[in-house]
């Protein structure tokens, strides 16, 4: 020491954020350790100003950002190739989630076929969901016996069984439950 003043003694990386990871840059450090504030023993963060964003950080599926610094994205899985990923996910090599088997979003609600998804159609009373709303397409049964006519409703479960829903549409007379 020379009067007041410290010497440096070592160089560290810069780490701005206080994550503990460093940028490539470097600064003095005015002892061995680099474990002041400011300062890391490692150059291993992506980016130096903002500490959600590092080795250690949890990767968020489809954000388009590095978080974990490994140079991928998260994306999620797209088997059918229909633009709608399951809640499975798959690592890509950009940031953007739209190569092959990858999706942005996670709405497909069977990811092995490509014709049902929230674009798909709707196929009445197959118990099928096939835009993935959840519910089903019936055919209205207006005089309750069971024999629907060839008018549609939409249904919150699968199985067109509910109080006004058919799953045919072999009624000829919905307005009269002995005929049908």
């Amino acid at each position: 020491l020379v009067g007041s003043e410290m010497c440096i003694r070592d160089s560290c990386y810069v780490d701005s954020d206080g994550d503990d990871y460093g940028s490539t840059s470097t600064t003095g450090s005015k002892d061995l350790d680099c474990t002041d504030s400011g300062e890391s023993d490692n150059s291993d963060d992506c980016d130096d100003g903002d500490s959600g964003i590092s080795p250690d950080a949890t990767e968020r599926p489809a954000d388009g950002v590095d978080s974990d610094c490994d140079t991928t994205e998260l994306c999620y899985q797209d088997n059918d190739a229909d633009t709608y990923g399951s809640t499975s996910t798959v690592s890509s090599s950009d940031l953007v989630c739209t190569g092959s088997g990858e999706a942005d979003n996670d709405d497909d609600c069977d990811d092995g076929n490509a014709s049902i998804s929230p674009a798909g159609s709707e196929v009445a009373a197959d118990g099928v969901d096939g835009d993935c709303d959840g519910g089903e397409l019936c055919y209205v049964d207006s005089d309750g016996d069971d024999y629907g006519s060839t008018s549609t409703t939409a249904s919150t479960d699968l199985d067109c069984s509910d109080s006004g829903e058919a799953d045919n549409t072999d009624d000829c007379d919905d307005a009269d439950a002995d005929i049908s």
